[in-house]
């Protein structure tokens, strides 16, 4: 699935292959946002997140899904959200 990913390179966006899912499902984060995928490249060690939300943000976000690249800090908080482990790969879930 191709798709475009903010935050690649300080806060620029790309287009992406992602691989399927390692989890997805409904976690809220904040008021109004919400966790819905995670997804970690099987090559490139990517981590990238799904993330819906009902606000119109700064930075040229809107309402609705997005995907944003993942830095370890964050990968670590979200799985813990999502209840996974950070090591497991797709095809062990």
């Amino acid at each position: 699935m191709k798709v475009k990913v903010t935050g690649i390179y300080d806060g620029d966006s790309c287009y992406l292959n992602l691989p399927a899912p390692l989890w997805e499902g409904r976690e809220q984060i904040n008021t109004g946002v919400w966790l819905t995928g995670l997804y970690k490249g099987p090559k490139s060690g990517r981590m990238v997140a799904r993330i819906d939300s009902q606000w119109a943000g700064l930075h040229g976000r809107t309402a609705g899904e997005h995907f944003e690249r993942c830095y370890l800090a964050n990968w670590i908080d979200y799985c813990e959200l999502a209840g996974i482990d950070p090591q497991v790969e797709a095809e062990e879930l």
